[in-house]
């Protein structure tokens, strides 16, 4: 799932679009102000140049939910570039609720957490102190952190990580990341949707 990013003070007047790929970048064509960018046939990044020209854009760092108004707009600018259309059917960031808290066998510091949104669980281990009937935020597999990362499902020390529990500072909200974030909003939802 691509994920866009704009950060003017840090990137200049650019909107990224990032794809979850470590593959080695061999080529980059530009078309007007859009670049993309690719491993071998593959795009693995594409950038818009002069971005507020082209959106009105807040905010600083990751756009979890692109506006359909943002989606739209750069579409339109793919297709005049020969690209594919971009869909971002969701933030990958769900609320879940906490269903069961075990102790991890082989990190004192840490719980193994089964997690539920609703029609799905989800297994994960975490260092933040939670219990059963708590609602968090999680990020799904193949979605972007703020920090331009992206999270891939994998087992650590024999434990799935299904998801990963996010703070208040990973979700944008504040600097607090000692604690994971509360959600009062729905469990299932798109926390920013």
């Amino acid at each position: 799932m691509p994920a866009l990013f704009y950060s003017p003070a840090t990137g200049g007047d650019v909107l990224y679009v990032a794809y979850p790929s470590s593959s080695p970048v061999t080529a980059s064509v530009q078309k007007g102000d859009v670049v993309a960018i690719y491993a071998g046939n593959e795009i693995v990044g594409i950038n818009v140049f002069r971005a507020s020209s082209h959106f009105a854009l807040e905010g600083e760092g990751l756009i979890p939910l692109p506006s359909q108004a943002l989606q739209d707009s750069l579409n339109a600018l793919l297709a005049e570039a020969s690209l594919p259309a971009l869909t971002f059917p969701s933030s990958g960031y769900r609320v879940y609720e906490v269903k069961k808290v075990e102790e991890h066998p082989l990190d004192e510091k840490k719980s193994i957490l089964t997690l539920s949104d609703g029609n799905k669980e989800a297994v994960t281990s975490t260092r933040y102190t939670l219990a059963p009937g708590d609602r968090v935020v999680a990020l799904q597999s193949g979605h972007a952190r703020r920090n331009g990362t992206f999270f891939t499902s994998s087992v650590i020390r024999n434990i799935p990580q299904d998801v990963e529990i996010c703070s208040e500072a990973d979700l944008g909200l504040g600097e607090e990341s000692k604690a994971a974030y509360r959600s009062t909003k729905e469990i299932g939802s798109d926390f920013f949707a």
